[in-house]
């Protein structure tokens, strides 16, 4: 019995201390595969935390594509079925809204990007 009073209290933790850093990032950039399809409880509440701060999110698809996220037997999140989703081989087309998060979150001017 003590293990899962435990157990809600570490989930708690856990919980609260992913609130906190969402709100704190500049952005949140979610790698989802068949195992975040499987298992993505946590990969789903910091996206809800993400869309409640209104911190941009970035959503990488890898080994999975967007037919199989609208057919997973486990529901996916509204966020991410409405969300541009981008293969994880071509996260390198996010470098700069990225950059521009990143300098909006610091308040300074984006670099320049060629």
């Amino acid at each position: 019995m003590g293990f899962e009073r435990d157990q809600a209290r570490d989930e708690r933790s856990v919980y609260t201390s992913l609130r906190y850093r969402v709100r704190e990032s500049a952005a949140v950039v979610i790698l989802l595969s068949q195992s975040t399809l499987d298992m993505g409880i946590v990969q789903w509440t910091e996206l809800a935390y993400a869309e409640a701060f209104e911190v941009p999110i970035f959503i990488l698809l890898h080994h999975v594509n967007f037919e199989q996220l609208k057919s997973a037997p486990r529901g996916v999140p509204p966020m991410v079925l409405f969300s541009q989703c981008t293969p994880a081989s071509s996260w390198r087309l996010l470098d700069n809204d990225l950059r521009r998060c990143c300098a909006n979150w610091r308040n300074i001017a984006p670099p320049e990007v060629e």
